[in-house]
């Protein structure tokens, strides 16, 4: 079994994946990867689109796609909404009071190889925050020292009350090993 290419001691090889955490006490689902992760800024261009679209708008759109192919074909690579950054992602506001997405960027990589600051001032070490309840707001913060973010990305689903089964570790992976080929 081989190496990968280049790397260095800084901690970065850690292999690619994603994870998904229950917590029953909590009442929350989180999924996390451990991806480039994502400065204040992408978070804001991102994110804040989606936040403040809010779910009418949304909702609307939704039926506004259905409406317009009513043959019932619809194309994944068209300008539907399916296959699109933010559908998955907004659906969790369906399902939660609140989604936090706990994030930490692998920084931006300069000409020389060596890794630079992240613009909008934060250090690529410095871990942050996007929160929002889904109502057209939303704030970024940095995160508490005592919760723990590599690099990457945590999308922590805080579910609705009448939805706390699906915070059961046994019918998450029940629902994955139903309809999931890749887990």
């Amino acid at each position: 079994g081989g190496g990968g290419g280049g790397g260095g001691d800084d901690g970065d090889d850690v292999p690619l994946e994603i994870r998904i955490e229950t917590d029953e006490a909590a009442n929350t689902i989180t999924i996390t990867d451990t991806g480039i992760g994502m400065s204040r800024d992408e978070m804001m261009s991102n994110l804040g689109t989606i936040a403040r679209s809010g779910s009418k708008a949304f909702m609307q759109e939704m039926q506004m796609k259905k409406d317009a192919n009513n043959s019932g074909d619809v194309d994944p690579f068209g300008n539907g909404i399916i296959g699109k950054f933010g559908v998955g992602f907004y659906s969790g506001f369906m399902v939660s009071d609140k989604v936090d997405v706990r994030s930490k960027s692998a920084g931006k990589i300069s000409d020389d190889g060596s890794k630079g600051s992240v613009a909008g001032g934060a250090d690529a070490d410095d871990a942050i925050v996007w929160e929002s309840t889904g109502t057209g707001k939303y704030s970024i913060s940095p995160l508490s020292p005592d919760i723990r973010q590599d690099r990457g990305t945590s999308v922590v689903l805080h579910l609705k009350p009448e939805l706390a089964q699906y915070s059961d570790e046994s019918t998450v992976e029940r629902i994955l090993k139903k309809y999931s080929n890749f887990v």
